[in-house]
């Protein structure tokens, strides 16, 4: 009897390939692409600075809406004469400071007196109204005198007036 010593062949075994392998895969080449092209975009971007701030408002705008906010404040008159007068005080010598390139807002209005004649730009008028406006705010807040709310408005319109006759040629005009 023969014997066999050469079986024969058997079937193929499917092995399974699970599909969540397939899932893994395509994740991680996704992921590896979205760093890659991360990576390309901060490689090759142009560097941009930051966006251009608005130009400032002019001097002379911002003076005359900080005199309209104060005149429209309910507190302007008896009662609040100091805090009105130092406020219009401190805005109009910050323009005198801004405007004319002295340091009004550290000094004393004898002080500025004496700086005004140095201004050629100003007129006779314009001078004497810079003294009002102070002498005037310096005699409520240190001489304790009081002032009517009409007055308080008639010096605010002073300070506005003054502004806008002094504003530089060429600017836009703003009337608060």
């Amino acid at each position: 009897m023969p014997q066999e010593d050469i079986r024969g062949l058997k079937d193929l075994i499917h092995i399974p390939y699970p599909f969540y392998d397939y899932l893994i895969g395509a994740a991680l080449l996704a992921a590896l692409v979205f760093l890659a092209a991360i990576l390309v975009r901060r490689i090759f971007r142009k560097t941009k600075g930051p966006e251009p701030a608005a130009p400032p408002q002019p001097l002379h705008e911002r003076i005359l809406e900080e005199l309209s906010n104060l005149r429209n404040r309910d507190d302007v008159g008896p009662g609040a004469d100091k805090t009105f007068h130092f406020l219009l005080s401190e805005i109009f010598r910050r323009y005198l400071e801004g405007r004319f390139q002295f340091a009004a807002t550290d000094s004393t209005t004898e002080e500025i007196a004496a700086h005004l004649p140095d201004l050629d730009s100003l007129t006779g008028p314009q001078r004497e109204s810079i003294l009002r406006i102070l002498r005037e705010t310096d005699a409520v807040k240190f001489a304790e005198r009081r002032k009517s709310k009409e007055e308080a408005l008639a010096l605010i319109g002073l300070a506005e007036a003054f502004v806008r006759e002094t504003a530089p040629q060429g600017a836009s005009g703003g009337t608060a």
